[in-house]
């Protein structure tokens, strides 16, 4: 049983008056394994005003009003008077009256088939028109081509409140009512109420959101720049105790900028605008020189690179400490979940001294329990075997405090000038490309390790330095044996 014939006793109580032309468009779904249903169920309730009538009909016979009580539109109510006859094609119209045996009671209005052949001439906006059927659901019929147009407008946007009204009102269109597509678009009944009203009015541009026509939106580009340059600077700087920021402090240092007031969720859709993440701060340390010294000093270490000859060669030198204590940093979890790093307890550590090639084409390495000279010599002392034919070794490094020992100078001494220390600015880590190795070194082998001894993990850490030595010679001979490309 469909719609309409499960609703049809819900007519009879609300005493809702339905148009001719209109109440046509529906009667014509009623299926005809329904139609027995309905004259079942407006007989009871007719039965149930007058128990006289009872005795009058049959369930083989059609069903007819003989009820006194009922009266057609525009007709007196008569004792035994056939005022409707719901047969095969019969057309329903109900209006609230008055008889001189009750005080507010229905009448059925049995529609003549001329006037259902009239056509309507309500004219509505755009492609919908707007019917009530036997329960005053709110349906909205969409031509052929308008219905296609808004399927595909719903798959194509980008607006997902737009999509939602777009299928409010294909849900409209199949016949459902509010509150079965407030469930299934989860939203409330009033909410599909309101855009089915919108779109009858406006049409399609009803649909939008209002909100459009308001004028200039408050995030413009200065908007956006005030923001941005708020990020480049602490929250402390604009009189905030703590030092991170916040939406909540953003918004209201916005409004002291600039003065225009915004929400939390109106900044995070500005930081989306602007690319900003919430990442680590890095550590870092001034450099003491003047920042012409400073200058002075990185302008003449790449004029030495690009100036080596030959017979010469160059590495950036650091140290790198390696903890049995894993140093913990971010990876992928699910939801609700952390992951869990068991530690040994007991923080054991060993000492690396690395020279990257300057062209970073090789690497060489040494490892010791102690940060000390001897730790920088047996480096030197390694560099000095694996290049037997360069006349000068340059080293580019920190100002670290094995780097100018009394030990190291008299090795130096004792190999003449085999060996050139070219110093960094203090405090610049950034410029040495060897910190950088270490960055990669941490992130695959010592963050969120598992090794249970120094000796597993310094196995591992020699085997990734290793393999990284190898992919590095490796893209060298490459890059030697790739041919030049030929000029246009």
């Amino acid at each position: 049983m469909n719609v309409e014939a499960e609703r049809l006793p819900h007519l009879l109580e609300c005493g809702s008056r339905v148009a001719v032309h209109e109440a046509a468009l529906v009667g014509d779904h009623v299926q005809r394994a329904g139609r027995d249903a309905e004259r079942r169920v407006a007989h009871e309730e007719v039965l149930a005003e007058d128990p006289p009538c009872r005795a009058r009909r049959t369930p083989s016979t059609p069903l007819r009003c003989y009820c006194p009580r009922w009266r057609a539109t525009g007709e007196a109510a008569t004792h035994g008077t056939d005022v409707a006859h719901l047969n095969d094609r019969s057309r329903f119209g109900v209006r609230y009256g008055r008889t001189s045996k009750s005080c507010a009671i229905a009448s059925v209005l049995m529609a003549s088939r001329e006037a259902i052949k009239k056509p309507s001439q309500t004219v509505l906006a755009g492609h919908a028109s707007r019917r009530a059927d036997l329960t005053n659901r709110i349906v909205i019929a969409l031509p052929r081509g308008a219905k296609r147009w808004l399927q595909r407008k719903a798959r194509k946007t980008n607006d997902a409140a737009l999509r939602t009204r777009i299928l409010i009102v294909l849900h409209y269109h199949e016949g459902l009512g509010a509150r079965t597509i407030g469930h299934a678009l989860k939203i409330a009944p009033m909410t599909a109420q309101r855009v089915a009203h919108r779109y009858r009015e406006k049409g399609f541009d009803g649909l939008f959101d209002g909100r459009r026509d308001n004028g200039n939106a408050k995030v413009d580009v200065d908007l956006l720049q005030a923001l941005a340059e708020l990020l480049m600077s602490c929250a402390q700087d604009h009189g905030w105790q703590r030092p991170t920021w916040t939406r909540e402090a953003l918004a209201k240092s916005i409004r002291r900028k600039t003065g225009t007031a915004i929400s939390a969720s109106t900044v995070s859709r500005m930081l989306k605008k602007l690319g900003a993440r919430l990442g680590m701060a890095r550590p870092t340390v001034i450099c003491p020189w003047p920042k012409a010294k400073k200058q002075r000093r990185l302008a003449k270490l790449r004029r030495l690179l690009r100036r080596l000859p030959r017979n010469e060669v160059a590495f950036y030198e650091d140290e790198v400490d390696i903890h049995l204590n894993p140093r913990i940093g971010r990876d992928w979890t699910l939801p609700g979940q952390q992951r869990v790093i068991v530690t040994p307890g007991r923080n054991e550590k060993r000492y690396i001294a690395g020279a990257l090639a300057a062209d970073g084409s090789g690497l060489v390495f040494v490892a010791s329990r102690s940060k000390n000279t001897l730790l920088f010599i047996s480096l030197l002392e390694k560099l000095r075997r694996l290049n037997p034919k360069a006349r000068r070794i340059h080293l580019i490094l920190d100002n670290f405090v094995i780097h100018s020992s009394k030990r190291l100078a008299r090795f130096l001494a004792e190999h003449g000038d085999l060996f050139a220390l070219d110093f960094l600015p203090p405090y610049c880590p950034e410029h040495n490309r060897i910190e950088r190795l270490w960055r990669e070194l941490h992130a695959n082998v010592t963050r969120n390790h598992r090794c249970a001894s120094m000796r597993h993990l310094m196995r591992a850490v020699t085997r990734w330095l290793r393999a990284e030595h190898r992919r590095r010679q490796t893209r060298r001979d490459a890059s030697k044996t790739k041919p030049a490309r030929k000029a246009a």
